[in-house]
C-alpha cells in the first residue's frame, strides 16, 4: 500500500522537504509510533518496489496513469509526485555508506552518500 500523497510532506508529517536517508528511516519510524493514518508497519520501499512505479516512456515524473496507458496526471492514482529522487530502504552493497535511491524525473535507479538529500514516499505490506 503506496500513500496516495507522494508529496515530501506525505511522509507522515514527520520531516518536510527532503532528506538524508538516517532522516528518511527515523521518520517512518516516528510514523508507526504514532500509528500515521491508523497503521504501524510503514516503511521506505525496496529499490525495486520505487522502480516499479516508473515507466520509461514517461518523463517529469515518470510515472503513468492508473491504466499504464498514458503519463500520469494528478490523482491518477498519486497526487504530488514529484520529478525528484526518492530514497529506497535497500544500501548499496559495495559501499554501505550509500543507498539506491530512484529518480522520478526519467525513472533512474542509481545510488548515493546517505547524507544526501532525497524525497520519501512511505510504503507498507509485504517486500
Amino acid at each position: 500500500m503506496w500513500r496516495e500523497d507522494a508529496s515530501a510532506g506525505a511522509n507522515c508529517g514527520v520531516n518536510q522537504g527532503v532528506v538524508t536517508w538516517f532522516n528518511a528511516m527515523a521518520g517512518v519510524q516516528a510514523c508507526n509510533a504514532g500509528a500515521y493514518a491508523t497503521y504501524v508497519d510503514w516503511r521506505l520501499p525496496t529499490v525495486n518496489e520505487l522502480r516499479s512505479l516508473t515507466y520509461d516512456n514517461d518523463f517529469a515524473p515518470a510515472v503513468p496513469n492508473t491504466a499504464g496507458t498514458a503519463k500520469w496526471t494528478a490523482g491518477a492514482p498519486f497526487t504530488n509526485v514529484v520529478s525528484s529522487g526518492y530514497w529506497s530502504s535497500t544500501t548499496y552493497a559495495v559501499n554501505t555508506t550509500y543507498a539506491w535511491f530512484v529518480s522520478f524525473s526519467g525513472g533512474r535507479v542509481d545510488n548515493s552518500d546517505k547524507m544526501v538529500t532525497y524525497d520519501v514516499w512511505p510504503v507498507r505490506g509485504g517486500q
